[in-house]
């Protein structure tokens, strides 16, 4: 019984990562992933303001000094970090690295939920473009869309 359990779930996983884009986990994936994260109070309140207003930012896009003001920050370093060490937990959950994630830098695993926008801001900054996966998940997410029941991916820690 439980090898068949096993087998199923590994079909499951095999099948979610087949239709993946590029590599990109799908809408499915990440809402899974969010409501995985939300259970273990791993997705807090200033997560979600962050992403709640990339989300509603013209073309999805915003710096991270932008991204800092949604919970009431004053500078971009915090955005960064949380946001970084948010997107990791996500990556893992998934069992998804971004091919610019690295250790030494937490904010470069937010290319887990999004990408560099092509243009900077009127003061030359850089700016996150949430990535279409994300954003259809995260509305779902919003708008109380549940899970899809599937098993999220083993944790690769």
């Amino acid at each position: 019984m439980l090898a068949t359990v096993e087998r199923a779930l590994a079909e499951r996983m095999a099948a979610a990562k087949a239709a993946r884009v590029d590599g990109v986990p799908t809408a499915d994936e990440f809402l899974d992933a969010l409501h995985q994260l939300e259970r273990r109070k791993e997705f807090g309140k200033h997560h979600k303001a962050m992403l709640a207003a990339l989300h509603k930012a013209s073309e999805r896009s915003l710096t991270a000094g932008e991204l800092a003001e949604a919970p009431g920050w004053n500078s971009y370093g915090p955005a960064n970090a949380h946001l970084g060490s948010f997107a990791r937990e996500l990556s893992l959950e998934l069992g998804y690295q971004p091919v610019k994630a690295d250790s030494r830098d937490p904010s470069a695993w937010t290319y887990t939920l999004a990408t560099a926008a092509p243009d900077r801001s009127s003061e030359d900054h850089f700016r996150w473009r949430m990535r279409p996966e994300f954003a259809e998940a995260f509305e779902r997410f919003q708008n109380g869309g549940s899970a899809s029941g599937r098993p999220s991916p083993t944790r690769t820690r």
